[in-house]
């Protein structure tokens, strides 16, 4: 049962966090030339960035509750960090 919850989790995280990095991106880059991020390409940065960043998976079969936290986690991370971006936004515009 968790490994399925996780493949219903992980696309919601996975979009979640490219909308974090889409408007971040936005707040803070825009301003020093760099280009304009869309969804998708905020997507596939994602993914690149899950290739070459260091894993910490174990070969173990997750509980529902491990399951559950890293689902949470998964979201309040991102949402803490556009909650910091954004407050720094409106200091800096």
């Amino acid at each position: 049962m968790p490994t399925f919850i996780l493949f219903l989790v992980f696309p919601l995280v996975w979009m979640w966090r490219s909308f974090v990095l889409m408007k971040v991106w936005g707040w803070f880059l825009l301003s020093v030339g760099a280009p304009r991020l869309g969804f998708l390409p905020a997507m596939g940065v994602m993914l690149i960035a899950a290739l070459v960043a260091p894993s910490q998976r174990e070969d173990k079969v997750l509980t529902a509750k491990e399951a559950a936290t890293g689902g949470a986690i998964g979201f309040l991370f991102p949402l803490c960090l556009l909650l910091c971006g954004w407050l720094l936004h409106l200091f800096t515009a």
